[in-house]
Order: C-alpha cells, then structure tokens, then sequence
C-alpha cells in the first residue's frame, strides 16, 4: 500500500507540466492513465461522495426504475407504491 502511494504521490508531483520558458503549461499525460490513481479517484470521488443520480421525471411513476452506476456500483432507482424514490446498490451486479 504505501509503494502504491508513493508511486501516485511521485507521479502527482509531476502531474503538471509548466514551463514559462517555452511557454508550455500542460497536464502530464500519465495522470488519465495511472491505475493507482484511477484507483483513487473511484474509491474517493465517485464512490465515497454524494453523487448526482438522476432527474425525478425520469421514474415518473409508481414502479417505474431507472438504473445507473456510481463509480463501478450499479444502482436502482425506483419509485414506491407511495410515490417516494428509494435507491440501492444493486448487489446482483456487484463483482
């Protein structure tokens, strides 16, 4: 764990390509391709953090559903027999 991180600390550290002399100001390609840091970004962003699921007039009515991922958790979305939404991680789904 701790060479996973300070392999992703190295490569943050480099992340950002700023050069005033050529006038070069540019994000370091190999931040969208690390793992470690695609790791990071699923675990603190997309899955550790409210996350935008859905419009309400997209389950318009009562037993409509509408399913969507947050990072890599399959959710449903459905609406009640009160009228109410309800979400859940679809577990079925989950690897």
């Amino acid at each position: 764990m701790t060479e996973t991180l300070n392999e992703v600390s190295s490569l943050l550290d480099n992340a950002l390509v700023d050069s005033p002399e050529t006038g070069e100001l540019r994000a370091n390609r190999n931040i969208f391709t690390d793992k470690g840091i695609f790791e990071l970004e699923m675990k603190h962003i997309w899955e550790g953090n409210w996350v935008y699921l859905a419009h309400e007039p997209q389950i318009p009515n009562i037993g409509d559903y509408y399913t969507t991922n947050i990072g890599r958790q399959p959710i449903i979305i459905s609406r009640n027999k009160q009228g109410e939404l309800n979400a859940l991680i679809n577990e079925s789904l989950c690897e």
